[in-house]
C-alpha cells in the first residue's frame, strides 16, 4: 500500500516518519534559540508526550469512525490515513493531558500550550518544507510554510510584551483566521490531513472567548507572567 511500511504485523504510515524527524529538528532548534527558560526540561518532555499521545489517540481513533470495518478487518483500519475527525480527537486529547500536568501551576498551562504550539507550527514547517524539496511544488505548500514562518515570528517579537496566555490566544487567532483564508482558496491542510473550515472557525472562537475574558477581568494586556 502506498504511503505504508507493514514489518510484519507493524504497520507504519511514512508520514509519521516524516513528522518525527521534523519534530526532532524542530526541538532542536526550540533548544537552541532558548526561548523558554523555565521550565525547559519539562518542557521537552511534555511536547514528546503529547506528540506520542497524540499519535496513539489518532491511529486508535479510527476504530470509533469505522466500527463495522473494525472486527472484519482491523488491520485496513490502522492504515487508513484517518480524517479531520480522528485529527480533531488528537488535538483534544492532547489538550486535556496539558491541562491534567499544568493543573498545580496556573501559568504553567498557557506556557506549555505555547511551547507545544510553536513546536506544531515549526514541525508543520519542516515537514512541508520536505515534501516542497521532495516533490514538485505548490501555491499550497509555500503559504502552508509561510502561515507557519509568519505565526512563529509574530511569537518572536511578542514574546516579551504578552502573557503567555494572551500570546496563545493571539496566536491561535492568528493561525486559524490564516488557515480560514486559505479554505477560501484551496483546500487547507495540517500535515498530511485536509481540513473543513469548522475547526479553525472552533479555535478562532476559543480565542474570541479567551479575549473577552481577559478583557473583562483585567482590562488589557500585561507582561506580568506571574498572573
Amino acid at each position: 500500500m502506498d504511503g505504508i511500511w507493514q514489518v510484519g504485523p507493524l504497520i507504519i504510515h511514512k508520514e509519521w516518519v516524516v513528522i518525527i524527524v521534523s519534530y526532532i529538528l524542530t526541538a532542536a532548534l526550540l533548544h537552541y534559540l532558548a526561548y523558554f527558560p523555565e521550565y525547559k526540561k519539562t518542557q521537552t518532555d511534555i511536547a514528546g508526550n503529547v506528540l506520542f499521545l497524540f499519535i496513539v489517540v489518532y491511529q486508535l481513533s479510527s476504530f470509533i469512525f469505522y466500527f463495522p470495518l473494525t472486527w472484519q478487518d482491523p488491520m485496513a483500519v490502522l492504515a487508513s490515513p484517518g480524517s479531520w475527525k480522528e485529527w480533531t480527537i488528537a488535538w483534544a486529547a492532547g489538550g486535556v493531558y496539558l491541562y491534567i500536568f499544568s493543573r498545580p501551576v496556573k501559568s504553567l498551562f498557557f506556557q506549555l500550550a505555547v511551547y507545544v504550539f510553536l513546536t506544531f507550527l515549526l514541525t508543520e514547517f519542516f515537514y512541508t518544507a520536505f515534501y516542497t524539496y521532495t516533490q514538485p511544488a505548490t501555491i499550497h505548500s509555500f503559504y502552508q510554510m509561510s502561515i507557519a514562518a509568519a505565526t512563529f515570528f509574530t511569537f518572536t517579537f511578542l514574546r516579551k510584551k504578552l502573557t503567555y496566555e494572551r500570546l496563545l490566544y493571539l496566536l491561535l487567532l492568528l493561525y486559524s483566521l490564516s488557515m480560514i483564508m486559505m479554505n477560501l482558496i484551496s483546500s487547507a491542510k495540517m500535515l498530511f490531513i485536509y481540513m473543513p473550515q469548522e475547526p479553525f472557525f472552533g479555535a478562532a472562537a476559543i480565542a474570541l472567548i479567551g479575549f473577552i475574558r481577559l478583557f473583562m477581568k483585567w482590562g488589557g494586556f500585561t507582561i506580568d507572567r506571574n498572573e
